[in-house]
């Protein structure tokens, strides 16, 4: 009975590695090919997983047999045989609407394009929910994590957009034109040896990140001016460890500062410009009010010249009829003097006045010695 046990043992055991044999080349068989493109299809939907073209401008298909591509394999463009599994073929391309997963390499989307060598541009559809590319740069659809930069971009100076907030692992590894890197926002996290091995990079912000995380900056022989805002809080202990060019500008009392000396790197202490005082406004003078402009005056009226009467004096009473004429003739002169002062002007009005107290005066003498 116990030889009849091992008897069946080894043949379960030899029917389990049949098994298992059979398997292994069912699974390879799933791999299709084009002209181009190595691929397999899962749930209607297709992956590529190698390009074998030997093409510059790579379109990836959007579709294949009908099924739409939807992923990219980690080591699409990874050249095997390559001492640094670099693909030198490639110089664009182009990322169709319905690839939502370009798969990680080490966890970090989007890896396996910086193996591309000479990769200048990286462009991708407009419908596209999942990527962006912004001037040849590859990012995540809502633009807050940059994938890729190509490395054979030719701009020599970038500044990363205030929107990012995360750079993926290798992302500007061996550029080989950039002389100036900016940030112009805070990040939080950056991948490992993002800026590795930048040729030409000759000035660099140091960005302000919350995560810590790897070595950002190194192997960068051109590398002079690295500039730490007082916001750095997080280095690596390696940073810089082979930028043999590289000065820190830093500012007191910094962080950037105490990791400079304890690291014996060279620094530069940035001067605080003094803050100037704002020179007071001058308060506004109001303006004095108009003067009103005085009315035209009407046509001037002649100023009339007053007629003295003449009213004889009396000496006796033999000149009673005469004088009863002229009391009358003075009456008269009244009524006209009173005319005239109506219609002259405020010149001549105490001379008529005058005559006409005069004249009224003499009127009432005669009277009464007529009575």
């Amino acid at each position: 009975m116990t030889k009849l046990n091992k008897i069946t043992s080894v043949l379960l055991s030899a029917i389990m590695v049949i098994g298992i044999f059979s398997v292994i080349p069912f699974a390879a068989s799933a791999t299709e090919k084009t002209k181009d493109w190595e691929y397999t299809i899962s749930n209607g939907e297709v992956t590529v997983t190698k390009y074998i073209g030997t093409a510059t401008d790579v379109v990836i298909p959007e579709t294949i047999e009908g099924k739409p591509v939807t992923e990219v394999s980690e080591f699409c463009f990874v050249e095997d045989l390559k001492w640094d599994y670099s693909n030198y073929t490639i110089t664009s391309l182009y990322i169709p609407k319905d690839v939502r997963k370009i798969t990680p390499i080490w966890s970090e989307d989007g890896l396996g394009l910086c193996f591309i060598r000479n990769l200048k541009a990286i462009r991708v559809d407009e419908s596209n929910p999942y990527y962006i590319s912004i001037d040849g740069v590859l990012f995540i659809r809502d633009k807050t994590k940059i994938l890729c930069y190509p490395r054979e971009k030719t701009d020599t100076n970038y500044t990363v957009p205030g929107e990012v907030k995360f750079i993926s692992t290798r992302a500007f590894a061996n550029q080989e034109f950039l002389k100036v890197l900016k940030f112009v926002s805070d990040c939080e996290s950056i991948g490992s040896a993002a800026f590795v091995g930048m040729k030409k990079l000759e000035e660099a912000d140091y960005p302000v990140y919350l995560t810590p995380n790897d070595t950002i900056f190194d192997l960068c022989q051109n590398l002079k001016k690295v500039y730490c805002s007082k916001d750095v809080a997080l280095m690596d202990e390696y940073d810089f460890s082979n930028c043999p060019n590289v000065t820190l500008y830093v500012y007191n009392d910094s962080y950037a500062l105490a990791w400079a000396k304890e690291h014996n790197k060279p620094y530069v202490i940035i001067e605080e410009e003094p803050t100037v005082p704002t020179e007071p406004t001058e308060p506004t003078v109001p303006t004095a009010p108009t003067e009103p402009t005085a009315p035209t005056p009407g046509p001037t009226v002649p100023t009339p010249t007053p007629t003295n009467s003449t009213n004889p004096t009396p000496s006796d009473n033999s000149n009673n009829g005469s004088n009863n004429t002229n009391g009358g003739a003075g009456n008269t002169s009244v009524a006209k003097t009173a005319g005239k002062v109506a219609t002259g002007d405020s010149a001549s009005v105490a001379a008529m006045v005058f005559a006409l107290i005069l004249s009224a005066g003499t009127s009432f003498v005669l009277l009464r010695k007529i009575n």
